[in-house]
């Protein structure tokens, strides 16, 4: 009975659902009568049938995560599968179920029928700037009951398509891992998924259709079932390169990039990869994505912009030093560009500069009237002919330039003893403008450069015996105007005595001025004066905005564990400034920012000189933002 009962079954409700086609009357009594026998063999008191098939009605529900970082705002659809595919079209058709990943990735799904995947599209997370990142589609195989933690990742996306790939993953972690775990995942693990999702974005490249991307997926996770899922930086950009070309190879995938060279894409792959690698340890040690998801931002960045070079001979323009406020009335500009070409201008700027070079540019502006200027353009175009979008430059004000007609005013500080048992007594002066000196009458110096404020312990050079009642001494500052004589008070040199160099006498610091350069660097110069040779001084300077190797320790240390992780922590710490000290006369001082450019340099220059012979002398110089 029980056979019986399960050939009616199959008979009446199997694939061709014969009861809906039955027309002719006869049929339908005979129908009806094989109905009744198996109600009556259900309610007689033969043995159930345990081994029945669940209903075709029965529901499976699915939850998990969508993970690359986290993805939100993608649809997932429960596709079902085209004929003779492992996958269907990862469009919402009439009759499948759909829904949407919440902004930290998570999705569920309730599902009553069967041959299905898993498919996303669209959507976007979040980079390490908390700026939107649009996420690749992505697939995963049904379960077959109801199941949470079922997530969607890059690798479960190969495992769509080749489920033989589940047991190498999981030896490497798992394949269904939720990839941006704020536990972490095996190093090895996270590098594959990484490279899928680097693959993934040189696809885009060739065409911009979410199902044929997924079509070049299919051929990446081909080639990996076929050589066994290396993770190896060099297996990787291999294998990789070998699917690139393939679909590339393929009309119906690449319908974006076809006049492009293979060895083009493959390289722009290869290097991307290399980022990725940099980035996670080949190790089992687990890695929060998180934590490197700032390496994986410069990975991405440097692809797109490598394959919008290669694919596009259209000139990238992009401004590197604005001009802000200056009284130069023939500004300097630098940007960049992607292509040499011609450059054109618009707004009320001009240039006699109309050649471009790719990379870096400085140009000059011609002449222009004090006042704030907005509206100012350019554009290059390049030798194929191609117009860049217009590049505008940022408003910038040209101040009047105020012609300096003060004279420095000079104030006798300490004079010269009156019997000096040396020939180079101590005298000292201030001085309400830096500039030039000059000393006249019997005296003379070696000092020539007089700073703002106190000139400390200004000394006489090689005075012979005698008395000196004529000397006297001006400064000159950059605008040539000269100073009033100060008289030095007469004294007398009654005994010489041959002093080393230095002893006793502190150096004179120059004004300490400085430049902001287009290359991000400001660079410091002072000149540094003293009664023997340059080479018996000390020059030591600081900069309050530095970050020591104690504060570095206390923010990257807890990462040693993981040595490169801890590399990456201290190169990426925001150090605030470098100093390049080069200690020659004039003493010359490099600094640049370590994030930023050099018109955001800030804080308190300190300089100190000292003689060996014992004198010191400090001079500070306080730096804003834009001004020196």
């Amino acid at each position: 009975m029980k056979l019986i009962i399960s050939f009616f079954r199959v008979f009446l409700f199997g694939k061709g659902h014969l009861m809906g086609s039955f027309q002719n009357p006869l049929l339908q009594l005979t129908a009806s009568a094989m109905m009744f026998i198996p109600l009556l063999s259900a309610c007689g008191g033969g043995g159930g049938d345990s081994g029945s098939e669940p209903s075709s009605l029965s529901s499976v529900s699915i939850s998990g995560k969508l993970a690359q970082a986290y993805v939100g705002g993608a649809t997932i659809i429960a596709d079902k599968k085209e004929s003779g595919s492992q996958t269907g079209n990862c469009k919402l058709d009439a009759g499948e179920i759909g829904t949407t990943s919440s902004a930290s990735g998570d999705f569920s799904l309730s599902v009553s029928y069967g041959n299905y995947v898993i498919c996303t599209t669209g959507g976007s997370y979040k980079n390490s700037d908390g700026k939107s990142v649009s996420a690749a589609p992505m697939m995963t195989p049904a379960p077959d009951t109801n199941s949470s933690g079922w997530n969607v990742t890059p690798l479960t996306t190969l495992v769509a398509t080749q489920p033989s790939l589940k047991t190498k993953l999981d030896e490497l972690g798992g394949w269904n891992a939720d990839i941006a775990s704020s536990s972490g995942v095996p190093g090895k693990l996270l590098r594959v998924a990484k490279t899928v999702e680097t693959y993934w974005q040189v696809s885009t490249r060739l065409t911009s259709d979410s199902k044929k991307q997924l079509l070049a997926l299919e051929n990446l996770a081909q080639t990996l079932k076929d050589n066994d899922v290396p993770t190896d930086e060099t297996g990787l950009k291999n294998l990789t390169s070998s699917a690139l070309q393939t679909s590339m190879k393929d009309s119906s995938i690449n319908t974006d990039a076809k006049n492009i060279s293979e060895d083009s894409m493959k390289e722009i792959l290869k290097t991307a990869i290399n980022k990725v690698t940099e980035a996670v340890p080949d190790s089992n040690d687990k890695i929060v994505e998180k934590d490197v998801q700032d390496q994986f931002d410069d990975a991405k960045e440097e692809l797109d912009s490598n394959a919008e070079e290669t694919l596009s001979k259209k000139p990238k323009l992009k401004e590197i030093a604005p001009i802000g406020t200056t009284e130069n009335s023939n500004p300097y500009y630098t940007f960049s560009s992607t292509y040499g070409g011609t450059i054109s201008y618009s707004g009320d700027c001009k240039s006699l500069n109309t050649s471009a070079n790719k990379g870096e540019n400085t140009i000059q502006f011609n002449s222009l009237s004090a006042g704030t200027y907005s509206n100012c353009s350019l554009k290059v175009t390049s030798s194929a002919g191609e117009v860049s979008d217009a590049l505008n430059i940022s408003s910038f004000t040209i101040k009047t330039k105020v012609t300096d007609t003060s004279a420095p005013v000079l104030t006798l500080i300490t004079k010269v003893e009156e019997l000096s048992t040396t020939s180079s007594p101590i005298f000292i002066f201030k001085s309400s403008e830096a500039g030039k000196i000059k000393v006249s009458g019997d005296c003379q110096s070696q000092h020539q450069n007089a700073v703002e404020g106190e000139n400390s312990m200004f000394s006489f050079t090689n005075l012979a015996v005698g008395t000196y009642s004529n000397c006297k001494i001006t400064v000159t500052d950059a605008s040539g105007n000269e100073s009033e004589a100060l008289s030095v008070p007469s004294f007398q040199v009654v005994k010489t005595a041959t002093l080393d160099s230095g002893i006793g006498f502190n150096p004179v610091i120059s004004k300490i001025s400085c430049t902001i350069f287009s290359t991000q660097q400001l660079q410091v110069v002072a000149s540094v004066k003293d009664d023997g040779p340059i080479g018996d001084l000390k020059y030591i300077w600081a900069f309050d905005k530095i970050v020591s190797d104690m504060e570095i320790e206390g923010q990257c240390g807890r990462f040693k564990a993981i040595q490169s992780i801890y590399d990456t922590c201290k190169n990426n710490l925001d150090k605030g400034y470098y100093i390049e000290n080069d200690s020659i006369n004039p003493i010359q001082l490099g600094i640049r920012p370590e994030k930023g450019n050099a018109n955001s340099i800030s804080g308190t220059l300190t300089l100190i000189v000292e003689d060996l012979g014992g004198g010191t002398t400090k001079m500070e110089r306080s730096i804003q933002p834009n001004s020196c």
